[in-house]
């Protein structure tokens, strides 16, 4: 789905549970969204999600609509399974604001680093300080468990400025991904 299109709405029947990052944190209520648990009927969400944050990508392809979607939906599925094969643990979020869902996080906590998997936000809920707020809550997670927190960037991303921003570092760059690491 091209960016601009409406997300599926979601409700905010759940409040935040155990082992969500609001669940644990004292400045939760200083987010400028809600955290709620993923849930399976949130697929159509995720891939809407990933479409939103790859479709400028695919720019160039002289696919139409339906084809980039369907490749996008594809590429999706696969990088969640990877997600869910190689971190079984994470805690898996919808982020939402005003009642509407606006994203996503994923990240899990470890006894060696804290790793953000995943943060994307739809175009339209980006530029907000959304991402700057829950990196942030996630950072003071990390100082509290002397931690680094750990996440993997394409070098040419622009949310890469952003994780500079706040402070990440670059620890290892192979030309297409970026480690960064905030300590």
């Amino acid at each position: 789905m091209p960016p601009g299109r409406q997300a599926p709405r979601t409700s905010l029947s759940r409040a935040p549970g155990e082992g969500t990052l609001t669940g644990h944190e004292q400045n939760a209520g200083d987010l400028p969204c809600k955290l709620r648990p993923e849930s399976p009927d949130d697929r159509d969400l995720l891939i809407t999600l990933y479409v939103d944050s790859r479709w400028q990508e695919l720019a160039a392809l002289p696919w139409d609509e339906a084809q980039k979607t369907a490749f996008l939906g594809q590429q999706c599925r696969a990088q969640e399974a990877h997600y869910r094969q190689a971190y079984p643990t994470a805690v898996r979020e919808i982020i939402e604001v005003e009642g509407t869902a606006a994203g996503r996080l994923c990240w899990q906590a470890g006894s060696d680093e804290n790793r953000v998997i995943d943060l994307r936000l739809l175009a339209t809920y980006r530029g907000r300080g959304i991402g700057s707020a829950l990196l942030r809550t996630l950072q003071a997670r990390s100082q509290q468990q002397a931690v680094p927190l750990c996440l993997s960037v394409a070098c040419d991303n622009p949310a890469r400025q952003l994780y500079e921003r706040l402070g990440f570092v670059v620890s290892a760059d192979d030309g297409l991904y970026c480690q960064m690491e905030y300590r």
